[in-house]
């Protein structure tokens, strides 16, 4: 796309779009909306591409209540929404507000409200307004940050996540240019004072004298995530068991940045994170695999284990933290990974907890010190009576598996995924 191209905000949605498809008849798209001019820029061309194809939008607004006045803002933006014949949906951050680390938690509160509702609407694709300037600044802060190769490739402008697509159509526009766009169609927007507040970082930025500067980068985000996941769909095997082994003669042959990545995204499936870990822990961790032939390590969660030709990944030794979850309604997720599915919605409520913890003699059987491990740490459900239900936990002398039973069904599913469309083994780029 040329320089006059990208200083258009309809020309550039339309190509991002037309990259991201294809897309199902009469489409249904999120957008989500705080009512600023990337949002409100967004709103407008996402509603005019999908009336033109059958569908339609919702616009999604996040009151996060940590300003006086967000919630008459966030009726204004509904009333505007309104005017334009959009269905426009307000979603409430309640409970205790940190006092840390306040817009890291809030971006994480809105993301996973906002999916929560995608994923109960049935919409399989949710928009976000970031620009060229959020783009800088994200690469700046994760310099400072110190954070690894594909953190300083920048957001990515698709992003699958366990029910939907994320999508970000105007990554490639500057600010100026979608405040330009909508004034000259007379549409206004509103300003978030939280954006010249100089306790957070990114405000900090942008009010510096120099704007960050687009520093040293892989050029193609997309292209590092497919050769990545090529390389991931010959040499790693994921198990529905909850872990994942990688081919450790080749996982030594990669550039250190690359194993880095590749062992992130291993350690985020298997400890069902949502953001990535420390690099400095990772950059370690592959350190110490070049380094032992054999033994244990611990990061971001997980434990790997080095023997042989192998790596393995597996959760790190369940803590009783993650006791309590409640299956209740159907479906619960446990853990960040696995998706509890009970046989009926009736059933009075059944505690989720690790095999290990709930019966400390699962996978006495098992030969295989890391897959007595794996066991241990498989989700298994107590009832009122305090008996833990195993059976769809299947123990060998060397194997381990899930099996759905009438009772239940546990499926691993990381918030997440391990790696995208070429997992299925493409030829390794890497």
């Amino acid at each position: 796309m040329g320089a006059e191209s990208a200083r258009d905000p309809a020309a550039v949605f339309a190509a991002a779009m037309e990259s991201a498809g294809p897309f199902e008849r009469d489409p249904e798209l999120a957008v989500a909306l705080s009512g600023g001019p990337d949002s409100t820029c967004l709103l407008w061309l996402a509603d005019a591409w999908a009336r033109a194809r059958g569908g339609r939008v919702v616009a999604v607004t996040v009151d996060h209540g940590l300003r006086i006045g967000s919630d008459a803002e966030a009726a204004r933006v509904g009333r505007d929404c309104a005017a334009l014949g959009i269905r426009h949906v307000v979603l409430a951050w309640t409970g205790a507000k940190p006092a840390h680390a306040v817009q890291e938690r809030a971006r994480a509160a809105r993301h996973a409200l906002l999916e929560d509702w995608c994923r109960e609407a049935g919409i399989l694709h949710l928009l976000m307004g970031h620009h060229a300037d959020d783009q800088d600044e994200t690469i700046a802060m994760r310099a400072v940050r110190r954070s690894g190769s594909l953190g300083l490739a920048g957001m990515a402008a698709i992003s699958e996540r366990r029910h939907l697509r994320l999508l970000r159509p105007l990554l490639s526009v500057r600010a100026d240019h979608l405040k330009t766009w909508l004034t000259e169609r007379g549409i206004g927007w509103i300003d978030d004072p939280s954006n010249r507040d100089p306790r957070f970082l990114r405000a900090r930025m942008r009010a510096a004298p120099e704007p960050p500067t687009r520093l040293p980068r892989w050029p193609d985000r997309a292209a590092l995530e497919r050769s990545l996941s090529s390389w991931l769909g010959v040499h790693a095997a994921v198990h529905p068991e909850g872990w994942i082994s990688l081919a450790a003669t080749e996982f030594l042959r990669l550039p250190h940045d690359v194993a880095t990545l590749a062992l992130r995204a291993a350690v985020m499936a298997v400890g069902g994170a949502i953001h990535p870990p420390r690099q400095e822990g990772l950059g370690s961790a592959v350190t110490w695999v070049a380094a032992a032939p054999a033994g244990t390590r611990d990061v971001a969660g997980c434990r790997l284990y080095r023997r042989d030709d192998e790596l393995v990944v597996l959760r790190a030794p369940p803590r009783r933290s993650v006791i309590g979850a409640k299956a209740t309604g159907g479906e619960t997720i446990w853990d960040g990974r696995f998706l509890v599915r009970l046989a009926s919605a009736d059933v009075a409520p059944l505690e989720v907890l690790p095999a290990g913890i709930a019966s400390p003699g699962a996978g006495r059987m098992v030969e295989d010190g890391i897959l007595r491990r794996v066991a241990a740490a498989l989700p298994v459900t107590r009832g009122l009576d305090g008996e833990a239900r195993l059976s769809h936990v299947l123990c060998g002398r060397r194997s381990v598996a899930l099996v759905s039973v009438a009772e239940l069904s546990v499926i691993f599913r990381p918030p997440r995924p391990f790696a995208g469309a070429a997992f299925a083994g493409s030829p390794a780029q890497v």
